[in-house]
């Protein structure tokens, strides 16, 4: 998703005009690319996985 972005600027085309066409919104892009960007493929996958295990463990300890 970053790398669209920065070919499309590199290109000499405005963050906010490339932004739209990957499918998000400016502000969105900014807070992931502050977040997430230095981040491999891989490790986005398992930090979404960890995400979803908190999520479930939050869930089950909510119900007791």
């Amino acid at each position: 998703m970053d790398r669209q972005v920065d070919v499309l600027t590199a290109q000499g085309k405005p963050v906010a005009d490339v932004v739209p066409a990957i499918g998000m919104i400016e502000v969105t892009y900014y807070r992931w690319r502050n977040g997430y960007s230095c981040l491999k493929g891989d490790q986005v996958i398992r930090l979404k996985e960890l995400e979803a295990d908190i999520k479930y463990a939050r869930s089950n300890n909510q119900r007791r």
